[in-house]
């Protein structure tokens, strides 16, 4: 068999084991989910694996690197207190698995069209949701075994519920954009009506911010003035850094009566407008004390989290500034290639990537896996290039 055969094996494999794994998750088939888990980090490595044997670059290296480094941090501030086995490493390996992910992604080549198949699989994904909706009840705002005021269809928060619906609305979105025939448009417009509702019921701010600014950015690209704007280095850039310059920005300003009324639409019983100030000063401490190799294991008894609630912020803390830069890059490396994809219908599926990093301003999950939500993001990565590479492709249709 071909290398590239058991590539196009491994890549459906990953996202019907993502799909899967977040399935048996809502239904409380807590076995399956686990086994899919576990899975998902053979098949990433050995896609990443199989695309390196054959082309082993600079991006490559970098994450060779940022695997090494951060490692290495974890050995130096590696305590009794973290427990042996699996157990300790596992953030560890959701973070180098979803940058392994995305730089497969980023190199792989395109030989058969995946729009069918991730769509297929999106739109499934809704209607599970809409069924489990209406048959589970109040169950499904169950928050720590309490009825709640949010959605979370079985997961363990609403913030990480509400990112999945966010991948799901984008891809139904996108797919309106990048379908001719009118029932199509119709069907996939439906869906992300449905996917939004459940978002908003989440009641997720950084989500549904993540989500205005999607339909935003896609509205400003049909300005004469601003169509290619995206694609320069500066709209690149802000997106790689968006995480950080938000934090930044939030907390010098947040405290302003201004800024209070604007965002005090967002203010609800147990999410104060203030809610994450409190850990990103700890955050920046933690960095002032470990700059080089952070603060892997220390973080949790620091600050009582595990994670700092933003992905540049989280990255810094639990593995250094170094680690953080060479993240950067890579982003900034795939951003670069993927917003300048020949199709302009791909810009959609870019769109949606961004905004999967984009809610990294409040949400540490996109790296540290939240039950496999890097693969709902790399699917925007995929079916970019899968647009730009259609004319080449055997039967591409896209009706």
């Amino acid at each position: 068999m071909k290398d590239k055969g058991i590539g196009e094996i491994l890549l459906k494999l990953i996202f019907l084991n993502a799909f899967v794994m977040l399935m048996a998750q809502v239904l409380g088939v807590s076995m399956i989910a686990s086994l899919c888990f576990y899975l998902s980090f053979v098949l990433v490595a050995g896609l990443w694996g199989l695309t390196s044997l054959n082309s082993f670059t600079k991006i490559d290296l970098a994450l060779v690197s940022i695997a090494i480094i951060s490692l290495t941090g974890l050995l130096l501030s590696f305590s009794k207190s973290a427990g042996g086995g699996f157990e300790p490493f596992k953030k560890y390996i959701m973070f180098i698995s979803a940058l392994m992910f995305f730089v497969t992604l980023y190199k792989i080549k395109i030989t058969e069209d995946y729009s069918r198949y991730i769509h297929f699989l999106n739109s499934a994904a809704v209607i599970v949701f809409l069924i489990v909706y209406f048959v589970r009840g109040e169950d499904n705002t169950l928050y720590n075994g309490i009825l709640s005021d949010y959605l979370l269809f079985g997961l363990d928060n609403p913030n990480k519920t509400a990112m999945f619906l966010l991948s799901i609305a984008m891809m139904e979105l996108a797919r309106v954009f990048t379908v001719e025939n009118r029932f199509n448009k119709t069907y996939h417009l439906v869906l992300f009506g449905i996917a939004v509702w459940f978002l908003c019921e989440t009641e997720s701010r950084n989500s549904l911010l993540s989500l205005i600014i999607f339909v935003i950015v896609i509205l400003l690209t049909y300005l004469p003035l601003l169509k290619e704007f995206y694609k320069s280095k500066t709209a690149v850039l802000l997106c790689v850094l968006w995480p950080i310059i938000f934090a930044f920005g939030y907390m010098a300003f947040i405290d302003s009566s201004f800024m209070r009324d604007i965002f005090s639409f967002a203010v609800s019983e147990g999410k104060e407008i203030d809610s994450r100030i409190f850990i990103w000063e700890k955050s920046l401490e933690l960095i002032e004390a470990n700059p080089l190799f952070g603060s892997y294991f220390e973080m949790a008894d620091y600050v009582g989290y595990t994670h700092m609630h933003n992905t540049h912020f989280d990255i810094a803390v639990s593995y250094g500034l170094v680690v953080l830069v060479l993240v950067c890059l890579i982003l900034y490396a795939i951003l670069k290639r993927f917003s300048s994809m020949e199709d302009p219908k791909a810009r959609f599926y870019y769109f949606g990537f961004c905004s999967m990093l984009i809610v990294g301003m409040g949400e540490s999950a996109m790296f540290i896996g939240g039950f496999g939500i890097f693969f709902f993001a790399g699917s925007f990565l995929l079916l970019c290039k899968n647009m730009s590479c259609r004319q080449a492709l055997k039967g591409a249709d896209y009706e």
